[in-house]
């Protein structure tokens, strides 16, 4: 019987950190930095929930949403978003306006952007002739979004 317990605290400890990544999948910065449905980005965070992925999601001090209830939210500058990108493979932004500035360390720190089709200083990757520097959604709620990464 103790052995048993041992085996069941193993496989809870680590899920209890707030930082807790589990190993070998990537991390997805998710960045609003202007107004968002909360509605949507509920739905979306559910939805990452089912992928084999690690998220954070960081409300700027141009977003006038908070971080609070949200899982893996946190609100920060634009300086420590930048310190996110440095662990990131993708960074999602859902405003049709991101920062330019963001974008940018993003791009800079190797995090793929993922970018409203809008965006028109990125360029869409293809998969067949393998060029483009983002991933684009074209619709911009949660389906769209959750499509795209």
């Amino acid at each position: 019987m103790a052995v048993l317990e041992a085996e069941k605290r193993k496989l809870k400890e680590p899920e209890e950190g707030e930082f807790y990544l589990p190993k070998d999948a990537p991390l997805l910065v998710v960045v609003i930095d202007g107004a968002y449905p909360q509605k949507e980005l509920k739905k979306l965070i559910s939805g990452l929930g089912n992928l084999p992925l690690n998220f954070r999601i960081l409300f700027t001090g141009h977003s006038k949403e908070t971080a609070s209830g949200l899982k893996n939210s946190y609100k920060v500058s634009i300086p420590e978003a930048e310190k996110f990108f440095t662990f990131a493979h993708m960074s999602l932004f859902p405003s049709k306006k991101p920062s330019k500035v963001l974008v940018k360390a993003a791009i800079e720190h190797g995090a793929v952007p993922i970018v409203n089709g809008e965006v028109t200083y990125l360029k869409n990757y293809t998969g067949p002739t393998e060029n483009g520097n983002s991933f684009k959604f074209q619709e911009a709620n949660s389906w769209g979004m959750y499509a795209a990464i």
